[in-house]
């Protein structure tokens, strides 16, 4: 019995210093590396067609294919985007450049296979459409075409530009000239020597080379990329670490731009610890730009609101704050303090002082003002805001977009909020509160019975004006002819001379057929006839005054023009 009773604590002994052993070692196994689960094997059979054009679509045909969740082609594992995928079949879209090669897929179970089969892509021929009409020191060359994306190489004269895939689209090239020693005065052709796939008119004429004139930078600004102007009602703010009250038009303040506004607030924001929420706006196209600009509208209520800007091009992330030196504003200080109803912020991307807040792993962003944008995200924060104790956040924010060049009002003609009526003359006029365009309020001036050119009166805005450090000065005033037409004028004064210009010297009369329409005038191409002196127009000069005159012009019946928010700005404003 005492045998027995040594033989049972043996084996359990045994069994326990065993069990131990188990266990230790089962401890430095990753979790679920000991279960034996038969996850399945993806197969690839084929791919249809096997000829087709990048950026079409082909069907990948196999075996388990249903986790897919990766899928690279080419010697260069280009990824490929996934449109649908089956047990059987994954369909996949080509990317625009890549080599020949396999095709790599991957599942959700960490199981991968490759094609036995090489892929071939077919390419499209690259064809230059619009060459630049002359090649300028610094400056970059843009090349619109057929196909402009699978360019590799181009030569200007004896130097070589190989392409940067950011700073590509299907239609256009940019190519940048830093550092060429271009030689003025010379002429060169530019070449398209290396492509994807075949070329044609790869060759420009022999093209002037000249100096870069930084007097002379004016350009034609492309369409902005609106962002947000919440006409659609839609809310894209997600909440935060503290969840904020977000909502269109929750303040009942004074309307920015059209009928609606976002709102963001709380009562209870603790300075930098907690982001309020946020939003975000995904892949915007700026290839066509000259000089991208993030502008908006934003209004504190009497309150202080906040967000850090935070931007990702080519995989690097790039965040950035609102102060004195990166602001178009110089009182905004990592807040933005109270506004005196709406304000305008637009801000360079390119000379934004972006900063590496994630780790050497990121990078640290060089803005490419010709490339992508992949994503721009405002993080709401009270920042510097609750420096005074007060834990009252608020923002309200409208026009969020993305504009070629600064769009900056600088000076406020009229915008008729006060409800005094300025105009002076023979027309019926008064302040309309009916279908706004921009606040509340606008001018409406109505005559019958009018003919070609009669003068029916104007309203002026008194300065001086000095416009010496806008880079492109503009006057901008939004315009609705009901359902005639209207007409105007412009009029100032400077250094002993008067100066006038028309609108529309093509008709000498606007009709919007009900719609607002805004006029951006650059005042360096409106035309400035000499009306009373001899002086020389300067557009970066000093004006004593604006006028705007209410002619006729060609119109002959009835006269009606509506007009709102008349600004000054640097660059024109959309």
């Amino acid at each position: 019995m005492k045998r027995n009773i040594k033989l049972v604590l043996s084996i359990s002994l045994s069994l326990l210093t065993g069990a131990a052993f188990l266990t230790a070692c089962e401890k430095e196994k990753m979790f679920g590396e000991g279960f034996d689960i038969p996850y399945p094997l993806p197969v690839i059979v084929g791919f249809t067609p096997n000829n087709a054009l990048v950026g079409s679509e082909i069907t990948i045909s196999g075996e388990n294919l249903d986790k897919t969740n990766s899928v690279t082609i080419g010697a260069e594992k280009v990824s490929a985007e996934i449109i649908a995928k089956s047990a059987s079949s994954v369909k996949i879209k080509l990317p625009r450049r890549f080599s020949a090669g396999v095709i790599n897929l991957s599942t959700a179970f960490e199981k991968s296979t490759s094609s036995g089969q090489v892929y071939t892509p077919k390419y499209p021929a690259t064809s230059v459409t619009k060459w630049p009409t002359e090649i300028t020191q610094t400056q970059d060359i843009i090349l619109r075409g057929d196909n402009m994306d699978l360019i590799k190489e181009i030569e200007v004269g004896a130097f070589k530009i190989v392409a940067n895939a950011s700073s590509l689209s299907t239609t256009q090239a940019v190519f940048p000239t830093t550092n060429l020693a271009l030689k003025v005065g010379t002429k060169l052709t530019i070449k398209v020597s290396k492509a994807f796939g075949d070329l044609t008119n790869n060759v420009s004429p022999a093209l002037d080379v000249k100096e870069f004139d930084p007097a002379n930078t004016a350009f034609i600004p492309e369409a902005p990329v609106i962002l947000a102007d919440y006409e659609n009602g839609l809310n894209n703010y997600v909440g935060g670490t503290k969840i904020a009250q977000s909502g269109i038009n929750l303040s009942k303040i004074t309307k920015g731009r059209g009928e609606k506004y976002l709102t963001v607030k709380t009562n209870d924001a603790d300075g930098w610890t907690s982001d309020l929420g946020s939003m975000s706006f995904k892949d915007i196209n700026i290839s066509d730009f000259h000089d991208p600009h993030l502008t908006f509208m934003v209004n504190t209520n009497g309150q202080r609101g906040y967000f850090q800007l935070e931007i990702q091009q080519n995989g690097v992330k790039g965040g950035g704050h609102f102060t004195g030196a990166s602001s178009s504003s110089p009182e905004d200080d990592y807040t933005f303090p109270v506004t005196k109803g709406w304000e305008w912020r637009s801000i360079s991307l390119k000379n934004f002082p972006w900063e590496n807040w994630w780790g050497s792993s990121n990078g640290k962003l060089v803005f490419n003002p010709k490339g992508k944008i992949e994503n721009i995200a405002f993080t709401f924060k009270q920042g510097n805001g609750g420096s005074n104790g007060s834990k009252v956040f608020e923002l309200n924010l409208d026009q969020i977009m993305v504009t070629d060049g600064k769009s900056l009002p600088v000076a406020n003609l009229f915008d008729f909020e006060n409800g005094v009526n300025p105009y002076s003359g023979s027309a019926t006029s008064k302040i309309n509160t009916n279908a706004t365009i921009s606040g509340d309020k606008y001018l409406t001036l109505t005559k019958s019975g009018v003919s070609n050119w009669d003068w029916t009166g104007d309203i002026s805005s008194t300065g001086p004006y000095s416009l010496s450090a806008m880079k492109n000065p503009h006057i901008n005033i939004w315009v609705n002819t009901g359902n005639e037409k209207g007409f105007f004028q412009i009029e100032t004064f400077q250094k002993d001379t008067k100066f006038g210009a028309s609108v529309d010297i093509d008709n000498y009369y606007l009709e919007t057929k009900g719609q607002w329409k805004r006029y951006s005038l650059p005042l360096a191409t409106l035309g400035w006839g000499v009306w009373g002196g001899t002086g020389k127009f300067d557009v970066k000069g000093t004006f004593d005054y604006f006028k705007f005159g209410f002619s006729t012009g060609n119109i002959s019946g009835k006269y009606e023009i509506n007009i709102d928010e008349v600004t000054l700005s640097d660059g024109p404003v959309f």
